[in-house]
């Protein structure tokens, strides 16, 4: 059996943790979550957008993936966070895949410029508070490269692979 990674990544730093994640497990699919709508944006435009739909509780519309959920034993997701919430194109994800996400045991990813907020609790509610077993957090502000935090990714990973919880 085989463990899903799925991402949402707007400025590339969820997707090199993503990267990372799929590197430490060799028997792993990396998935990226990407919208419908791919118009590249100004910076200043897509932070005004996005933000706006992610106060909101907007959705954004993403493309279908085909997942054959038969081949998993576990998911891991993981995006950034966007104003101290997950962003749409995550939810719009677990929305779509919900019922298979509910079978399977997930461990959360996300990173952040600083505080992370309701993100956890945000997708804990919509998948189960229960079925999140490991969570990380990489926080950029604190000045750690994806060197300096390599090791605490490794442990994340050992503890999603030794069946180690995580309270939300």
């Amino acid at each position: 059996m085989k463990t899903l990674i799925v991402y949402f990544s707007y400025s590339q730093n969820t997707k090199a943790i993503a990267e990372y994640i799929h590197d430490l497990i060799p028997k792993s699919d990396l998935i990226r979550i990407e919208l419908k709508d791919d118009r590249k944006l100004s910076k200043w435009y897509a932070m005004i957008k996005y933000g706006f739909n992610t106060i909101f509780k907007r959705k954004m519309p993403i493309k279908k993936v085909e997942i054959d959920w038969a081949e998993y034993e576990r998911v891991i997701i993981g995006s950034p966070v966007w104003v101290g919430n997950a962003p749409p194109p995550l939810l719009s994800f677990i929305e779509s895949y919900e019922f298979n996400l509910l079978t399977l045991p997930v461990s959360v990813f996300c990173s952040c410029g600083s505080d992370p907020g309701n993100y956890f609790n945000e997708i804990g509610k919509r998948i189960g508070n229960e079925k999140v077993e490991n969570r990380f957090v990489y926080i950029e502000s604190a000045g750690k490269g994806l060197e300096e935090v390599k090791s605490d990714l490794e442990g994340f990973v050992f503890r999603m692979k030794k069946g180690v919880r995580f309270s939300m």
